[in-house]
């Protein structure tokens, strides 16, 4: 994240859950919860200081449409975020009482250390909540040229694990992912 981007990619993981390209609104949740996929337990993410990772699990993989459909979140977490300007405005206000609720001294003592800790990287300056003055006032079209920009095949990875049938999985995932134009981050 550059200076005016820190608490863009904190940010992102929160609108996964806000309307993608095949789950519009809160269809993804609702979706998840009616096979017993419970959101917080069984659906959740987090982002650290160098990876965002999504966990959709206790999916009852039984079912071929189900595998199909988580394949098809990952997939429209990849790259059909619809980051509605509403849903944005709105999850400011989440973001910021996520950072109120975890500013106590042990957290401003690590951010202050954390340059210290990191060596000097800019990982000690990049914590993810990022800064409240950038989660407050950035505009919706930063957001997306912060997602278009990272969130490409070239930095994701799928994890799939359970009682599956390992080559049908992977065809299923070959067959979801392989249209996603091949980029990479310009790192």
């Amino acid at each position: 994240e550059d200076d005016d981007q820190r608490g863009l990619a904190h940010f992102l993981e929160h609108m996964c859950f806000n309307g993608t390209e095949h789950f519009p609104g809160n269809s993804l949740i609702t979706y998840l919860e009616s096979i017993g996929v419970k959101f917080g337990a069984h659906l959740n993410a987090y982002t650290s200081t160098d990876e965002t990772v999504y966990n959709i699990c206790k999916a009852p993989v039984a079912r071929t449409s189900t595998v199909d459909s988580c394949l098809m979140i990952l997939r429209d977490w990849s790259c059909g975020l619809l980051l509605n300007p509403a849903d944005i405005d709105a999850e400011r206000g989440v973001i910021v009482n996520e950072w109120r609720q975890r500013n106590s001294a042990t957290n401003r003592m690590l951010e202050k250390a954390s340059p210290d800790l990191y060596g000097g990287t800019a990982y000690g300056y990049r914590l993810p909540i990022g800064q409240m003055e950038v989660v407050e006032n950035f505009k919706p079209e930063v957001l997306r040229r912060f997602y278009d920009r990272w969130n490409v095949p070239a930095n994701q990875a799928v994890i799939v694990t359970g009682d599956i049938d390992v080559d049908a999985v992977e065809k299923q995932v070959r067959s979801t992912f392989g249209s996603i134009p091949a980029r990479r981050s310009p790192l």
